[in-house]
């Protein structure tokens, strides 16, 4: 005998009830993620990663995607984890293609892992963490003296945000900056640093420094003679620039700089004028000045061991350098170490007091031994000359065909970065268990339903 429809009725809406509770199921488990990776995009993927201005208690790291997406950089080390936003964004609300995330508060000399956040996603290196180690030493690691600033616009002549730019000067470390909303960036003096990052370098006047700014398909090369209290003049993103002083704007730097020696010819001589032997200061921070080969490195350091620096000469052979950190009360040593024009290095020295803050004596009052210059025998460097860039005739962000190099009334702060205290709006993953037992279940409700619709 058939089964009549009043006999079907209650099976049947049993498998409806299975049908339904299956489809529940997926729309949850698409809800917390288990579903969510068909969302990610090679559009959202980290590209270009680069890890610069790295001190002893700090570094940044650099990348870009193709769509604006939310960025962080979620440290992995056991003792610190935590995840640091784009400078730009300290809660992690904005969206950007070019991705610049600072992390602070770290341990000097420290290994430290991490991977990339996009969009909630999670990137490695090819599988592994990303690493990078601080620097090892007590140069100051913040500051609020700029040494480059400058800004950039759109073809179109509006301000140009969110564009990267990688800085390169002689002997120092990797550098990079952003523009904020308002085009502006800066380059703090204490992220110029040696290869170690563990000394901050002096820029003397005449440095030839090499900018490159990139925004999606914009780009522009920036070739710059540096010049104190002087911004970079702005650029148009697309556009390349040549803003290098010529020979005879390089004379006239040199004569109205703070050296006070003579001009117009190179000199290879191995001189420290000030101090002069015996010299006292009630300067914390007194200037040091000499001469040496044109366009080379120089290494100075004082006795006790409080300044160890490398400083360029400017093209006529002229150094100036003043300390980063003040110095005690005291009697010192200081040591010029450079290359003579025959290649051989030679060190000569000076003797020099500091004296307590408010004293009256005269600066020769106090005379110590005048130490004999010494020749050290050392292996001899190679040096390398500046290159000399002309001047190009590509198109300038202003009507007048010579830059105009304006100086800086108001020094441009930049953002800090901020670790948060709490969790990042990311979205949760989930155990590997968890997701498989719910995907288990939500494909037997559906399959047990639809058999039972099939044979009632």
């Amino acid at each position: 005998m058939k089964k009549n429809l009043f006999q079907k009725r209650i099976p049947t809406v049993f498998a409806f009830i299975i049908l339904i509770s299956g489809l529940f199921v997926t729309a949850f488990l698409v809800q917390i993620g288990v579903f969510k990776s068909s969302q990610a995009t090679p559009n959202e993927k980290p590209q270009n990663v680069s890890i610069s201005n790295i001190t002893n208690s700090s570094f940044t790291v650099t990348f870009t995607t193709l769509d604006p997406t939310l960025s962080a950089v979620q440290i992995n080390n056991p003792d610190s984890p935590s995840v640091v936003f784009d400078v730009r964004d300290a809660q992690g609300n904005q969206s950007y293609i070019n991705h610049f995330i600072t992390v602070t508060n770290l341990k000097p000399n420290t290994q430290y892992k991490f991977t990339l956040l996009s969009n909630g996603d999670e990137y490695t290196d090819d599988g592994t963490f990303y690493t990078t180690t601080t620097a090892d030493g007590d140069a100051p690691s913040s500051g609020n003296t700029y040494a480059l600033s400058g800004k950039v616009i759109l073809p179109n002549g509006e301000n140009a945000s969110d564009v990267l730019l990688d800085i390169k000067i002689p002997n120092a470390a990797p550098i990079s900056a952003v523009t904020n909303s308002e085009g502006k960036y800066s380059i703090p003096t204490y992220l110029i640093r040696n290869t170690s990052h563990d000394q901050i370098l002096t820029l003397v006047p005449n440095t030839h420094i090499s900018l490159s700014a990139k925004k999606g398909d914009l780009t522009s090369d920036i070739q710059y003679t540096y010049s104190p209290s002087t911004e970079i003049p702005t650029i148009t993103l697309s556009s390349n620039y040549s803003f290098i002083a010529s020979t005879d704007e390089e004379k006239l730097s040199s004569q109205s700089s703070l050296l006070a020696i003579p001009t117009g010819k190179k000199t290879a001589q191995i001189l420290i004028i000030s101090p002069r032997n015996g010299q006292t200061y009630t300067d914390e921070k007194p200037q040091f000045k000499g001469t040496a080969f044109p366009n080379s490195l120089i290494a100075l350091s004082t006795e006790p061991d409080l300044i160890n620096v490398q400083v360029r000469t400017d093209p006529n052979g002229n150094w100036a350098y003043r300390p980063a950190v003040s110095l005690t009360q005291g009697a010192y040593t200081i040591k010029l170490q450079a290359v003579d024009a025959n290649g051989i290095t030679k060190t000569v020295a000076s003797s020099f007091t500091v004296l307590a803050s408010g004293s009256q004596i005269a600066e020769d009052a106090t005379q110590s031994a005048k130490p004999t210059p010494t020749q050290v025998l050392t292996p001899t460097p190679t040096v390398t000359a500046l290159p000399t860039i002309s001047p190009t005739t590509t198109p300038t962000p202003t009507s007048s065909s010579t830059p105009t190099l304006a100086p800086t009334q108001t020094p441009i702060p930049t953002a800090t970065a901020i670790t948060p205290t709490s969790s990042p709006p990311l979205p949760p993953t989930g155990s590997v268990s968890q997701s498989i037992f719910l995907t288990s279940i939500s494909i037997l409700f559906i399959v047990s339903g639809s058999i039972l619709l099939l044979i009632l």
